[in-house]
């Protein structure tokens, strides 16, 4: 099938449908689940973050001992860490990017004695 006017003209269906499928492998490693968990989790000994929030990581990180029960910030972290590490540019934008509106995501925690922002992520290999 193909579309012969408008916007989408000369777009066609694959003729192949194992091709029109794409699937790929988007597992990552135990040795990098257990890194990305470890990063997105632990604090840095010169960081101190608000009480709720050393909750909500305590939270994750019994998600990443125990490998299941994600909920979907902390799946979104990790792809967020995996495409990193891979080499591949994530950009969030926007304030409720990185705070933890109604305690989801937590990219980026504040320091509670001077607010500076810790970000996991930024301090991961790419």
């Amino acid at each position: 099938m193909v579309v012969k006017f408008g916007r989408w003209s000369g777009l066609h269906k694959p003729a192949d449908t194992e091709d029109a499928q794409r699937n790929v492998d988007t597992a990552v490693s135990d040795k990098l689940f257990d890194s990305l968990g470890r990063t997105l989790t632990t604090v840095p000994d010169n960081v101190t973050i608000h009480k709720t929030l050393g909750c909500v990581l305590k939270a994750k990180s019994e998600m990443f001992e125990s490998a299941d029960g994600f909920d979907w910030a902390t799946a979104e972290a990790l792809t967020f860490g995996s495409l990193v590490t891979e080499g591949y540019g994530v950009r969030l934008s926007g304030q409720d990017s990185g705070r933890g509106t109604f305690s989801q995501r937590h990219a980026v925690w504040i320091d509670q004695t001077n607010e500076e922002k810790c970000i996991p992520l930024s301090t991961l290999p790419h």
